[in-house]
């Protein structure tokens, strides 16, 4: 059957409750959306899915979300993109900013403090697993395991930061293209690809403009070292800098959030993973919460609860607003983005240091989970060995995952660990 588009107001609806629904990470998010779009509903075809999540790994930012965008600009053009990429997310920005209070203004009462260490067991967990899973997938080749050990042991002793591993592998990438075999039409290279490139780079900094806008504002009237403009400089950089998914960026994002600005510290860091595991949406909201707790701590002589929905607007602004300027602009030239094999080598390396940057990101909150003051958590380690074991026999979705260890926080709260 040929695949039809429904008409918007049906759209709208089916994204909403997607927004609602949408839990489990990009995997699981990815599957119900091919199995509502493709399978059920008919509304677009395997192929064009297919080349839509293939484009959507390439870019950096969060692959589900700019798939639900993709798709809603398939289907209904622009305004079909604001709602789709829109919707998929305002539901968990809602239910993060709850959470987000809740650990700021109670984090510190006993039973609600119990919950929170069980949070952090349940993450240790999920991070190990996502290691096990990433691996799989990029750990292919003796060259990618060495990769990946590279990774690790110059995030773990070195920490170097992600950044240099991202420039660093796109400049390699960049170093062998002599070696890529030459497209010819009509005799010759392809010359008009680097004129739809200028247009594409013009077309994107014309948007970025317009977006950044709000943060240049804020540079200009408050200050460039005042906390919004700090967290929306940092927090563009990242955005513009996630290939790999939320994971890889992760060490990246807490080593500077929490040694170098010291917006929050190691333990928050692991709640607010937590908490993003809990809600719907992308687990990239994490970094909302980040926004949230730099503006809580740092009020900056404002009141910390409109200080924290501030930091947390302009983190959540600067995470999205690049990916759908990227499907606006890609999208149009996707028939074609089999020409650049540089993209696809540098997407295969990275996805392989991704895998050490990860190792080296759970070896750093394991230890600050599992060992207290010198002293180890053996009731922890259990219960990060029960949560293993539940994932892999009875197949527990992250948010069973959370739940039962905010449950099991609550049962060794009493408990001389």
């Amino acid at each position: 059957m040929e695949a039809k588009s429904p008409i918007f107001k049906e759209a709208i609806r089916f994204w909403l409750k997607l927004g609602f629904v949408s839990f489990g990470g990009p995997t699981a998010q990815i599957a119900m959306m091919h199995e509502e779009i493709v399978e059920r509903r008919k509304w677009i075809s395997e192929a064009d899915f297919l080349s839509g999540l293939n484009f959507c790994m390439m870019l950096p930012g969060p692959e589900a979300q700019q798939l639900a965008t993709y798709i809603g600009w398939r289907m209904h053009g622009v305004r079909g993109a604001f709602v789709a990429g829109g919707l998929f997310v305002i539901p968990a920005v809602f239910i993060l900013w709850g959470f987000s209070w809740l650990y700021a203004q109670w984090g510190s009462v006993p039973f609600v403090a119990s919950l929170f260490q069980g949070l952090e067991v349940a993450v240790v967990a999920l991070v190990a697993m996502a290691i096990v899973r990433i691996g799989k997938k990029s750990i292919k080749s003796k060259g990618a395991l060495g990769l990946a050990v590279g990774a690790f042991l110059g995030a773990f002793i070195l920490q170097l930061n992600f950044l240099w591993w991202v420039v660093g592998l796109l400049f390699s990438s960049f170093l062998m293209k002599r070696q890529d075999p030459l497209k010819k039409e009509g005799g010759g290279i392809d010359s008009q690809w680097r004129k739809i490139g200028m247009e594409a780079g013009l077309k994107f900094m014309g948007g970025f403009a317009i977006c950044f806008s709000p943060i240049l504002a804020i540079g200009l009237i408050q200050g460039w070292s005042s906390l919004g403009a700090q967290l929306g400089l940092f927090f563009t950089k990242v955005a513009l800098l996630t290939f790999g998914g939320a994971y890889a960026i992760l060490p990246y994002v807490s080593q500077e959030a929490v040694h170098h600005f010291h917006w929050l510290n190691t333990e928050q860091m692991i709640a607010g993973l937590g908490l993003a595991e809990t809600t719907p949406g992308p687990l990239i909201m994490v970094l909302q919460f980040v926004g949230f707790m730099a503006g809580w701590l740092n009020p900056e002589g404002g009141s910390p609860l409109g200080m924290a929905t501030f930091g947390a607007l302009i983190t959540t602004w600067v995470t999205f607003f690049p990916s759908f300027l990227f499907i606006f602009i890609g999208g149009p030239l996707l028939d074609r983005l089999d020409s650049f094999p540089v993209w696809e080598r540098f997407l295969k390396w990275i996805s392989a240091a991704v895998v050490g940057v990860i190792g080296a990101m759970a070896v750093g909150f394991a230890s600050h989970v599992l060992m207290v003051s010198g002293e180890i958590q053996w009731i922890k380690i259990i219960g990060v060995f029960m949560a293993l074991w539940g994932i892999k026999r009875w197949k527990w979705s992250p948010l069973v995952v959370v739940m039962g260890g905010a449950i099991f926080g609550w049962l060794i709260s009493g408990w001389p660990f």
